[in-house]
């Protein structure tokens, strides 16, 4: 007769074998999310709309399917099955943080090994009643999928960071009901198919020193404010005085261009960060940094306060920006008759504050938000603007979420 081992040696040979199994699996998770995205990130280049607009779609569901954690039912070593790891209970349906939930645990486990992997569709329906151009009703919608890469997580590497967005956008333009001239929709961008942001960031010192370098959204991080996300018309995205200049615009939604930028924190909520960008964005993969294109340069510098307890927040920052090729005037002209060229460049000043709100719920009260902004005017079609906006969140007692906002530009 063999006698049975010690029950703590039984335990110690269950965890060892759990982890094993754990990492396989999470190995497993790592390797088919990065298939799945390298697939689309080819689909992102494709030429054909219909066909690439599906196989965009299918991949990010793919993406998700792929990610479900594989159970073992094998036997423990000495003929004792393994008991079932515990897991907690899963939470309703409508307690999710997401639409699709957790994938069974995989997505946190994905989560602590560095990958996040995100599937967003935004749908408009828009209508013009009365004036403008035509009657109608259009819609319009935009399906992005991200990959974000922590490096630091995944091997070790401090700091870095890989990120990844592609989107299919598509649908008619309310534009062309209202005739209208800073864009109705911030989804207003035709209908295609391509990789919208793609790059490298470097961090050092507790993020207070950071470099990206890429396909890079000025507005991601420039002449944006927190509180004016609610308001779906373009001019609360970025200003019209700066998304209307250059020759194609500047490099933002729904075309970016290559690009450099350095973020600094010298103190707690201070920032100064600027960018370097190809002045004409171009698509894939037609991308040519070019004397004749020149650069877009721009520079914000701003405080941004915003406490967890609940207590008062602001932010406030200002900016400029210039082009170094020189731009066509839209009404002077020399004596041959062709447009005079000169340097185009332009500044804005933003602030948003919490007038007040329950204290404990930092997300919750009334806020509200300004912007002031100048251009070149002979180079551009707006040479001032001004907006601005007041946003209540969680107005009614149990919809802690649910926003009401006014805005004017």
């Amino acid at each position: 007769e063999h006698p049975e081992p010690p029950v703590s040696q039984f335990a110690v040979d269950l965890e060892q074998a759990a982890s094993w199994e754990r990492l396989s699996t999470r190995l497993h998770e790592i390797s088919s999310v990065l298939s799945m995205f390298s697939i689309t990130t080819l689909v992102c280049t494709a030429r054909r709309t219909s066909r690439s607009f599906v196989s965009f779609a299918c991949l990010g569901w793919a993406a998700a399917a792929s990610a479900q954690p594989a159970l073992s039912d094998s036997p423990a070593e000495g003929g004792r099955s393994a008991p079932s790891e515990e897991r907690t209970e899963t939470p309703a349906f409508g307690d999710w943080d997401s639409l699709t939930g957790d994938w069974g645990q995989a997505r946190t486990d994905l989560a602590d090994a560095g990958v996040e992997v995100e599937l967003v569709y935004t749908a408009e329906v828009a209508g013009n009643a009365v004036g403008g151009v035509r009657r109608g009703v259009v819609h319009l919608g935009d399906v992005g999928l991200t990959l974000t890469l922590g490096f630091d997580e995944m091997v070790g590497w401090p700091g870095a960071t890989l990120f990844l967005h592609g989107n299919a956008i598509y649908g008619d333009s309310p534009s062309e009901l209202v005739g209208d001239a800073q864009v109705v929709s911030n989804l207003d961008g035709g209908t295609s198919v391509r990789l919208f942001e793609a790059w490298f960031e470097q961090a050092v010192g507790d993020d207070a020193i950071s470099l990206r370098v890429g396909l890079y959204d000025l507005n991601s991080e420039f002449d944006v404010m927190e509180t004016a996300a609610l308001f779906f018309n373009s001019s609360q995205g970025i200003g019209v005085d700066f998304s209307q200049s250059g020759r194609a615009g500047p490099s933002i939604f729904p075309i970016t261009s290559l690009g450099a930028r350095l973020r600094v924190q010298p103190a707690r909520g201070a920032y100064f960060q600027t960018v370097v960008l190809d002045g004409e964005p171009e698509d894939l993969p037609s991308l040519e940094l070019s004397e004749e294109d020149g650069a877009l340069i721009a520079v914000e510098a701003g405080y941004e306060m915003r406490p967890d307890n609940g207590d008062p927040w602001f932010k406030l920052a200002i900016g400029g920006w210039f082009y170094t090729a020189s731009a066509d005037d839209l009404v002077g002209v020399d004596t041959n008759g062709e447009p005079l060229r000169q340097r185009n460049a332009g500044g804005y000043v933003l602030g948003e504050v919490r007038l007040f709100g329950e204290r404990g719920a930092p997300s919750q009260g009334l806020a509200a938000f300004a912007r002031l902004g100048a251009a070149e005017g002979r180079d551009n079609p707006f040479q001032y603007y001004v907006g601005a906006g007041v946003l209540n969140t969680g107005l009614l007692p149990t919809r802690d979420e649910d926003q009401l906002g006014l805005a004017v530009a």
